[in-house]
């Protein structure tokens, strides 16, 4: 099923109803009829789907009683976006799934997946889209660092792209955390097929945990790159820095951040961690704006350097 569609679909029926959705009806009455609306609208979609769009639309419009119009805009963003649209057409230039067999250039938003998403996931994780094939390359060919002295985190590492890339370089460790069940399946698969099409692999130690960030623990003697391309709110990256500051402390060991397009605030507030480097990418987040990586590493060890 393309996204796309039911997108279509839900914003044509919410277009449709909305003097209805408008009235002054009470919030119990205001559910049962946008359930009764969405199951009606989508009876070709699959349940899952439907049930995750449907406690999407309940937050907003009931539990955050947010203007109905408001809704309908972003929901006509979301299926209009540059972004999608850009990585769609990327994808189909880099070619990367055809050269491999792999499975990762799939654009999904969270309520998409194949699996049921809480509302904490849907108001707090983007949706996946992988990481541009040359975008990635830079990244890693851009640290001035022995590959073998580190292990790559793939913070929201979706279907695996990044991971396959990363073992092009021989990291001591190479590790996805995605709390997507259903991301994380694909991504195992992907790992497992190009262990075999790859000539070129580096490093075979390469393991896709599907497990919520927060309780990830770092652990081994290596130092560590974590790469992130926006994967979740500022609240939850908050909460996990405080992790990566304890891992510093406790550890004593190098931690390099590697953001695309996105640095969190209180990366750029912290006296922890510098800048080091900022790349302008080959390609474009939209049709006219390149993206940017940023690379930070731990005070200590820059200052010490």
């Amino acid at each position: 099923m393309d996204q796309k569609e039911i997108l279509v679909t839900l914003t044509t029926t919410l277009e449709d109803n909305q003097e209805l959705l408008r009235s002054s009806i009470s919030s119990e009455e205001k559910k049962i009829l946008l359930i009764s609306l969405i199951e009606n609208s989508c009876e070709a979609y699959d349940e899952i789907t439907v049930t995750n769009a449907t406690t999407l639309l309940k937050h907003y419009l009931i539990d955050e009683n947010l203007d109905i119009d408001k809704v309908i805009f972003h929901m006509k963003e979301w299926h209009h976006g540059q972004l999608i649209n850009q990585a769609n057409h990327r994808e189909i230039e880099d070619k990367f799934d055809q050269k491999y067999g792999t499975l990762t250039a799939i654009v999904k938003h969270q309520y998409d997946l194949q699996e049921i998403v809480s509302i904490d996931r849907l108001i707090n994780s983007e949706m996946y889209h992988p990481t541009p094939v040359k975008t990635m390359y830079l990244a890693l060919e851009s640290l001035v660092i022995d590959y073998s002295d580190y292990t790559f985190i793939d913070i929201g590492s979706g279907m695996g792209r990044n991971l396959l890339i990363a073992s092009e370089y021989p990291f001591q460790r190479i590790i996805g955390i995605e709390i997507s069940s259903y991301l994380h399946r694909i991504a195992e698969k992907n790992i497992n097929i190009y262990k075999n099409k790859s000539t070129t692999q580096k490093s075979k130690n390469i393991l896709s945990h599907c497990i919520d960030v927060l309780d990830f623990e770092f652990s081994g003697d290596e130092s560590f790159i974590l790469y992130f391309w926006h994967p979740f709110s500022n609240e939850i990256f908050d909460k996990l820095f405080q992790k990566i500051l304890n891992a510093v402390k406790i550890r004593n060991k190098e931690i390099i951040l590697i953001f695309l397009d996105n640095v969190y605030p209180i990366v750029k507030s912290s006296k922890k961690f510098k800048l080091i480097n900022t790349i302008q990418t080959e390609d474009k987040l939209t049709h006219s704006d390149y993206s940017f990586i940023f690379t930070w590493a731990s005070t200590e060890f820059v200052d010490n350097a």
